[in-house]
């Protein structure tokens, strides 16, 4: 298309009102690499996993009226893998065995006898204690930490007028140490026959950050923030876990960094179409942020080089602290943005150029240079990019600070932090001085006339040689990154596939008689008054035909542990914990699911499925009244803060054949026979805690290439509908890597329908499952030797949930449901649907959590 028309406000109000409405979902994975990795003094220390992404992006535009919209997107991201939290010489770190490395320092006055480091007396580089020998090399201390999920929400508001338009939105970001709100708005004035738009923008950002710090350690000084009076401060809260001596207790003293954030934007812009095929803007900003700008996870090395060491010594004697990091408490920011976009009818094409130049009252001086090129054939469009950014340092940025002094001493012979030669300091490898270069390419395609699929790989480099004018950081900060998307976008009010009318179709479907019966029926899509909350419940009856659909799931249970139906006592669960003890049991387990189903029709009576899914989960865990905590092969970790952990990441993979089955008239019957793909991972584990394996629960997968069949029959008669299914997953009998299998599934589950509209259905259902015991047990990474010289490897227990002994049973739930046909889109039938499952009645094996509430979202489209 011509570069004036892509740009948004350059079509009339009543046209862009149709454009508006569409939907959209995208999942992309990032991947990273490259960062150097140094064993240090421990040759056996392994490289710890590369930080990897994964991201769910979704929402939806619908028209008002010809005017307005609303908008809903959200996103999940899911983090894992290590990343820098320090810099510091080669010679100012150690290890411990199999341990990751340190910065090798006792800064705590009392705590135990000072030990120094040494730098050279002539160089002031650092030496090595063991060797004697120089050790400058700067060296990433990396950290691995369970993995973690931010989630976020916007809602926005967007209203048109013959030469303007206003946007309003509002947001919400929650992860597990920091939660933020936002609301901003824009204003666009149109000028010269909409040639010509003038924008203007705000935004308001409060931030609440609570990091999650551990427990206390010898080797951080937490002090500056600790004995804050105002403004962001550490605070010790009392945390479920274990005690220096394994006991169980909710009075684990572990560490948060409190502090609130407040951020402001305004923005100003002026787009201008120059003639038919080219369109230039240009915008400035300003952006203020006060309060918590530090990085809560990022440490800095203090080093003393004390010029008093005795001459006769070729070396300084260096006392070596380790501290959080502290930035100033404002920054203000302003950037300037360029845009040009050329069509060239000759290739039948578009060239874009963006330039951007920012700069900030923290000395980082930033600019960016973007092209691209965007090709359209037929029914594809290729958009192959560069874009190239360098960045000059922040002021207070040093991978190391290195001061040639006695370290500034309190009346206690702590650091003063108040005598520290400078006022603020940062290691974050984000504020040095660096380059980047970025390359990619978006492959996208018309599948249908209304629905887009996109594909993008942008491949990143970081380096500090790639910096203009050169200077940036060594080559310790450089890494790799790359990142795959895919993302169907659907537009609403885009053209209509074009679809035979009810007497053509009864001359050429078969089935079509059953379809145009009644248009409930979706023409070509049976089964979808069922419930959110049943699988595999739909099938489609058209040749061709193609339907994507989003489910999302959130479970929670919460409350008392029990065994068989009744409530069980500490003192009950922490027998079944055997003679290992366990130190804490599970009080709150959370789960979000998110499922891209994907089905086509080869012929009438056969459709192929295929269904990704994402998860992210969280377990909250409270002290067990009398628990303990047995260290296993001689690995001891001392405190433990087991409060909470979480995990998220790629599910298994489902995929299935549906075969229709003769069924009366009125009906609809189809078996399906799927299979569980491993995509998913049963090796996540709890980082800070030994390694161990997280519980079965908290695997996002099963390890096991899992049978899935299921029998589903369903009918409709006027304005009621009922329906039933039988389903089963069916494991192997051999073990996952990790040491277990999972249970046996099998589910009955039954509903009733009922259409108080031709657009909305209710619907109530009852369900009955029946799950299977682990077998087998998690594999532990602690080696043990028994009496007869036999060498064996157990699990470390921290909670009931570790025990196989804790699984399986049998479980009654209800469920109230509700769905509605999308308007405009009745003959396609499609549908978004809701349903509330509440647990009726359980008998549980062994001792597991209580069953809470779950909401089951479903939004399928047919095409």
């Amino acid at each position: 298309m011509m570069a004036a028309a892509a740009l948004p406000n350059m079509v009339p109000a009543s046209a862009q009102a149709l454009e508006v409405d569409q939907a959209y979902l995208n999942y992309s994975h990032y991947s990273e690499g490259g960062r150097a990795f140094v064993r240090g003094p421990a040759s056996d220390l392994q490289r710890p996993d590369a930080l990897q992404v994964d991201t769910a992006r979704g929402g939806a535009r619908l028209r008002i009226d010809d005017r307005s919209s609303v908008s809903l997107d959200f996103s999940q991201d899911t983090w894992s893998g290590a990343t820098p939290y320090a810099t510091a010489p080669l010679g100012f770190l150690a290890t411990t065995t199999g341990a990751s490395l340190y910065v090798d320092s006792n800064p705590l006055a009392g705590t135990a006898l000072p030990r120094y480091m040494r730098v050279d007396r002539q160089t002031l580089q650092p030496i090595a204690l063991a060797t004697g020998q120089r050790a400058p090399q700067i060296v990433n201390v990396m950290t691995s930490a369970s993995p973690e999920t931010r989630h976020q929400g916007r809602l926005s508001y967007a209203r048109e007028w013959d030469e303007a338009g206003l946007d309003l939105n509002a947001s919400l970001s929650d992860e597990p140490d920091y939660w933020s709100r936002s609301f901003g708005g824009r204003l666009r004035l149109d000028f010269n026959s909409k040639l010509t738009s003038l924008a203007m923008g705000a935004s308001t950002k409060r931030s609440d950050i609570d990091a999650r710090l551990g427990t206390i350690s010898n080797y951080i000084d937490y002090r500056l923030y600790q004995n804050a009076q105002s403004g962001s401060r550490i605070v010790s809260v009392p945390t479920a876990g274990t005690d220096s001596s394994g006991l169980a207790t909710d009075q684990n003293e572990s560490l948060r960094w409190r502090g609130q954030r407040k951020d402001v934007a305004f923005n100003v812009g002026l787009t201008q179409v120059i003639d038919r095929s080219t369109v230039m803007s240009t915008s400035l900003s300003y952006a203020r942020s006060e309060g918590f700008l530090e990085n809560p996870h990022k440490l800095v090395a203090l080093a003393f080089a004390d010029p008093t060491t005795p001459s006769a010594f070729n070396f300084l004697r260096t006392p070596v602290f380790t501290v959080p990091e502290k930035r100033p408490d404002v920054r203000n920011q302003f950037t300037w943005n360029l845009h040009l976009a050329r069509y060239i009818g000759r290739f039948d094409a578009a060239a874009h150029i963006d330039y951007s130049h920012s700069r900030d009252d923290w000395g980082v001086r930033a600019d960016t240079l973007e092209l691209k090129w965007v090709q359209t054939a037929g029914a594809w469009t290729l958009t192959p990019r560069v874009r190239y950014y360098t960045q000059t340092a922040a002021e207070f940025y040093s991978p190391y600070f290195l001061f040639v002094q006695r370290f500034p001493q309190d009346s206690s012979g702590n650091l003063d932090f108040s005598r520290i030669p400078v006022d603020n300091w940062s290691s974050d490898q984000r504020l040095s001085g660096f380059g980047a270069i970025s390359y990619g390419v978006i492959v996208s395609r018309r599948v249908f006339d209304d629905m887009r699929l996109d594909i993008s790989y942008e491949r990143y480099r970081h380096a500090g040689s790639l910096k203009w004018g050169g200077g940036g950081e060594d080559r310790f900060a450089d890494f790799h990154s790359d990142m795959i998307s895919v993302g169907l976008n659907y537009a609403f009010g885009g053209p209509a596939v074009p679809r035979p009318m009810p007497d053509e179709l009864a001359a050429t479907d078969p089935h079509a008689h059953h379809a145009h019966h009644d248009h409930h029926e979706h023409n070509d899509h049976a089964g979808a008054d069922a419930p959110a909350g049943v699988m595999d419940a739909h099938m489609m009856s058209s040749p061709g035909a193609f339907m994507a659909s989003y489910s999302y799931r959130f479970t929670r249970q919460a409350g008392h542990m029990v065994t068989g139906s009744r409530r069980a006592s500490d003192a009950e669960v922490l027998a079944s914990c055997g003679s290992l003890g366990c130190p804490v049991r599970p009080s709150e387990m959370v789960m979000h699911m998110h499922m891209l189903h994907l089905m086509y029709a080869p012929t009438a009576d056969i459709n192929l499925m295929l269904m990704p899914h994402l998860m992210s989960m969280s377990m909250k865990n409270d002290a067990l009244q009398g628990g303990f905590y047995t260290s296993l092969g001689g690995h001891s970790h001392g405190a433990m803060d087991l409060s909470a952990h979480t995990t998220g990441g790629f599910g298994d993979t489902t995929a299935a054949v549906l075969f229709r089955l003769p069924a009366p008239a009125g009906m609809h019957a189809h078996a399906a026979l799927g299979v569980s793909i491993p995509t998913g991972s049963i090796d996540e584990r709890m980082a800070h805690h030994g390694g161990d394996l997280m519980d079965f629960g908290m695997q996002t997968g099963s390890g096991t290439w899992d049978l899935m069949p299921s029998l589903t029959l369903a009918g409709s008669a006027g304005r009621r509908s009922w329906g039933g299914q039988l389903s089963a997953v069916l494991r192997p009998d051999h073990r996952n890597k990790s040491g277990c299998v999972l249970g046996d599934v099998l589910q009955a589950t039954g509903w009733l329908g009922w259409r108080p509209s031709s657009r909305f259905s209710l619907s109530v259902r009852g369900i009955y499952t029946a799950q299977g015991s682990v077998r087998g047990a998690l594999k532990g990474e602690n080696e043990v030797l028994d009496a007869f010289g036999n060498t064996s490897y157990v699990h470390a227990v921290h909670s009931p949930a570790d025990l196989a002994s804790n699984t399986g049973g049998r479980y009654v739930d209800i469920g109230f449901g509700a769905s509605m046909v999308l308007p405009g889109r009745e003959r396609e039938g499609d549908r978004i649907a809701l349903e509330w499952i509440m647990p009726v009645s359980e008998k549980v094996r062994g001792y597991q959590l209580e069953r809470g509430h779950t909401l089951a979202l479903n939004w399928n489209m047919s095409f």
